[in-house]
């Protein structure tokens, strides 16, 4: 199983996948196939406690 990053824009409706591991926040897509994989739960849960220290925005895994 895979794993992507997901980035929820609860307030205007969108979810964005993270493409970019060494620039989340600047380079986000909403296409899964562009999207950066993580093969385990545990190195998505990782990069999402990472990604939270940095701006707490809603990340979350999502399963594929």
């Amino acid at each position: 199983m895979n794993y992507i990053i997901k980035y929820s824009a609860k307030k205007i409706k969108l979810s964005w996948y993270v493409s970019n591991i060494e620039f989340p926040m600047q380079k986000l897509t909403i296409n899964k196939s562009e999207a950066f994989l993580f093969p385990t739960k545990e190195m998505a849960n990782a990069m999402i406690k990472h990604l939270k220290k940095i701006r707490s925005y809603d990340w979350e895994k999502e399963e594929i």
